[in-house]
């Protein structure tokens, strides 16, 4: 029987488990990843959370982040940068 030694199964200190209140200092986060991104029914700083937790909460805090970053974007051009504050520069962009 082949044993799994995948690193992807431990966090960067080598334990399984970690509590929330943990992942920003164990894996280095600038920012933290915010509880609501992790599939737990009732997420506390003192969860435990497996490494695989950890990398899918942070994809969809990314996700997110990308999100209203295109949406800040869109509202920036939209306004021309508050030349036009009430917005309308997209009105009919894209439509013949």
């Amino acid at each position: 029987m082949a044993r799994n030694n995948q690193n992807s199964d431990f966090h960067p200190n080598g334990q399984r488990l970690i509590a929330l209140r943990d992942v920003k200092p164990v894996y280095g986060h600038r920012n933290e990843t915010p509880y609501r991104m992790y599939s737990l029914s009732n997420p506390r700083p003192t969860s435990m959370v497996t490494a695989k937790q950890v990398r899918d909460a942070s994809d969809r805090w990314d996700a997110e982040i990308d999100e209203m970053d295109a949406r800040s974007v869109l509202e920036d051009i939209d306004t021309q940068w508050g030349a036009l504050p009430e917005g309308g520069a997209l009105e009919g962009y894209g439509s013949d």
